[in-house]
């Protein structure tokens, strides 16, 4: 009888851009490809230098360049550390400004926008056209070549799926929408009904979003106010909010995935977030899966998420008047609440299981892996 043995696991480096939304992908990625049998991965985190590297203050030099030189050092360590790897999974807006490495072993992409999206999204971010386009030439020629190199991607969305079939040429066939998820097991519902507990108190409404203004926050402030009787909103940010309503509490400094946010999402009956820059929502996700009903703008790839009418709404993006009315509609019936709060948690444990999605995306690549390379097979 031949003796069969397992192969050795595929050593993957993951680069994987830190910036808030898109660390706690990082985080929920890289415990769930942990669990992977045949994949080894290893996160190279990308900072961009934290914004307090020697580069930023050198006079002349624009913080965006300072940023991806940083960048480009902090991935060709990483690399350079972990020597023999089998691929790179690139979640990193820099990888465009190295395609020495791009090219060197088989790619994978994963990602919440393509560059053209971003470009026609960036006045929100802060990504002017004037920016965008002072590169653009070059931008367009160094990413079509390092997605010529990729093996598979990996968009969150069908959004971003679409993009990069008809935007960039990326045949259909090694397109594979994988949302980012969520740990359904850390973020749950409390285990208290909402019917037990005191029905005359305010309804609690969340909203998290690191950028105040970009996630629409002063239009949610302005709506609050109209209800200091019988609401109360939680604003989770890194930004300073002066005027605050009396009706309104805003906690900064508090990190993915940690108890203390856990804790808001428990604690709240609506999540609301009139966001008018967003490519996708980690926090809708987050917020359906401990069981609370999601208000939220309808772009980029955030329809993936919300399923309209049954585990929330979903409003065209800056339509406060809209947005207000479906807040409304949820703070005055509670039966709708909890029907909603129900279903939000059956379709995050179903559609946005990190361990799921990581799962997912880890098969893709051992396959492709042992397409191209057979000693990878079981012998």
């Amino acid at each position: 009888m031949a003796n069969l043995t397992s192969p050795r696991k595929l050593r993957i480096a993951c680069v994987l851009d830190q910036q808030v939304g898109l660390k706690s992908h990082a985080l929920n990625l890289m415990q769930g490809l942990s669990e992977h049998p045949k994949v080894d991965a290893t996160l190279i985190p990308v900072e961009y230098g934290g914004g307090d590297h020697w580069l930023f203050r050198v006079p002349g030099l624009p913080n965006g360049i300072a940023g991806t030189l940083c960048a480009r050092s902090e991935i060709e360590c990483g690399v350079a550390a972990l020597g023999d790897i089998d691929a790179i999974l690139w979640g990193s807006w820099a990888a465009k400004s190295l395609p020495h490495i791009v090219e060197r072993y088989p790619a994978f992409f994963v990602m919440d926008m393509t560059p053209n999206q971003m470009a026609d999204m960036g006045e929100p971010y802060g990504y002017t056209k004037a920016r965008s386009g002072r590169f653009a030439a070059w931008k367009r020629r160094a990413t079509e070549r390092i997605y010529r190199h990729g093996t598979a991607f990996f968009p969150w969305s069908d959004w971003v799926g679409e993009s990069l079939h008809h935007d960039w040429d990326v045949p259909m066939d090694i397109i594979h929408t994988i949302p980012p998820g969520v740990d359904t097991h850390r973020f749950h519902p409390r285990h208290t009904a909402e019917a037990s507990v005191n029905l005359s108190a305010p309804v609690e409404v969340l909203f998290v979003g690191g950028d105040f203004e970009r996630k629409g926050g002063p239009g949610l402030l302005a709506w609050a106010e109209r209800h200091l009787s019988d609401v109360h909103l939680t604003v989770v940010t890194r930004d300073e909010i002066r005027n605050l309503p009396s009706n309104v509490t805003v906690r900064r400094g508090i990190g993915p995935n940690s108890p203390e946010l856990i804790a808001l999402y428990q604690n709240s009956h609506i999540f609301a977030l009139p966001t008018v820059g967003d490519c996708y929502s980690m926090v809708a996700m987050e917020a359906m899966a401990c069981g609370v009903p999601v208000v939220i703008s309808d772009i980029g790839g955030i329809g993936d998420i919300i399923a309209d009418g049954q585990t929330g709404y979903l409003c065209k993006p800056g339509d406060t008047a809209a947005f207000a009315a479906k807040l409304d509609t949820l703070v005055a019936d509670i039966n709708l609440r909890n029907n909603m709060a129900a279903t939000a948690r059956i379709r995050a444990t179903e559609a946005f299981d990190a361990s799921n999605c990581a799962h997912r995306l880890g098969n893709i690549i051992a396959e492709c892996l042992s397409t191209r390379s057979p000693e990878l097979r079981v012998a």
